[in-house]
């Protein structure tokens, strides 16, 4: 005689989806960013940055402005500070791409109660979103979306994901980003 023992559990997940609207993310007396950087133990939390090289071109204090933020506010840059990443389609469209955002998370030491942060278009934050979502099953992403296309659908959405296969977003997850953070100023170097 056969047994056998089925069960359907409905469950849920908590969480909290984090906009936040701003200009001027990086100045110094901006504390957007800050507030939704925490940390679960006493130690500073690790932040690896990922800069569409687009934005980076644009904003070329960029970096100066990120480093000077996280010493003011007791976040360290993860090692290798602020990665570049080739920004439109052509960067989902290239495994290498997706493969040294992973190796720069790993060579990093980004754990769970680090942060993963990228500054870029709709690709860029797919590709970097995607390997957030799936190194470690999900590191906390903060998206910083700098197109108007972005900022409404991309930037504030789930979705993260890679073509392949000659396939639009093949490869991919829904992951909620840990925060969201619009920032107007990078609107200003848009045609």
């Amino acid at each position: 005689m056969a047994h056998s023992f089925e069960t359907d559990a409905p469950f849920s997940v908590h969480f909290t989806h984090r906009l936040r609207i701003t200009s001027g993310a990086f100045d110094a007396h901006n504390l957007t960013f800050a507030r939704v950087i925490e940390t679960a133990s006493s130690a500073r939390p690790v932040v690896l940055f990922f800069v569409d090289r687009g934005v980076a071109e644009a904003w070329p204090a960029l970096g100066d402005e990120i480093a000077a933020r996280a010493r003011e506010h007791g976040w360290r840059m993860a090692p290798g500070g602020i990665q570049p990443v080739p920004g439109g389609e052509a960067c989902k469209n290239d495994p290498r791409i997706l493969e040294g955002i992973l190796k720069s998370i790993h060579d990093a030491g980004v754990d769970r109660q680090s942060y993963v942060a990228v500054i870029g278009g709709g690709a860029v934050l797919d590709v970097v979103g995607y390997a957030a979502a799936i190194a470690h099953r999900g590191l906390r992403l903060v998206r910083f979306p700098t197109t108007t296309v972005s900022q409404g659908d991309s930037g504030v959405g789930v979705k993260n994901g890679v073509n392949a296969f000659g396939k639009k977003n093949y490869l991919g997850t829904f992951s909620s980003p840990w925060a969201v953070i619009n920032d107007e100023r990078f609107l200003e170097t848009l045609s």
